[in-house]
């Protein structure tokens, strides 16, 4: 499957939210990496660069939750965690969808850092 996704990043040279556009072929539609690889572009300072690597502690929306981190790729992302943590509980059938105990015991710690950046 091709498709194009957008990663909210930290600007490495302003350090205000930057784009990350990565294209990619992923099977079944499943994208979880802890690196990525794309188009990177910052509207603030008008930084570029055609193929920067970054880490997950480059994302834009992350948080700490009590001996973890919480990350979002962008925007859509974190209103999806949003509501998965606001309407669902611990153990969905999908693995995928399986999250860190710690990440069910500060669930309103989490809405409450989501609600923050929205």
């Amino acid at each position: 499957m091709d498709f194009t996704i957008n990663i909210d990043i930290i600007c490495p040279a302003c350090s205000r939210k930057a784009l990350l556009t990565i294209d990619s072929k992923v099977p079944d539609g499943m994208f979880s990496a802890k690196r990525f690889a794309g188009k990177a572009s910052c509207i603030h300072c008008g930084f570029k660069h055609p193929k920067l690597t970054v880490v997950n502690e480059d994302l834009y929306y992350k948080f700490p939750v009590a001996d973890r981190m919480f990350y979002a790729r962008n925007k859509e992302n974190l209103i999806w965690l949003r509501d998965f943590f606001k309407n669902r509980s611990q153990g969905d059938n999908e693995p995928y969808l399986d999250f860190p105990k710690t990440f069910y015991m500060h669930r309103d710690e989490i809405l409450k850092k989501i609600d923050s950046f929205l």
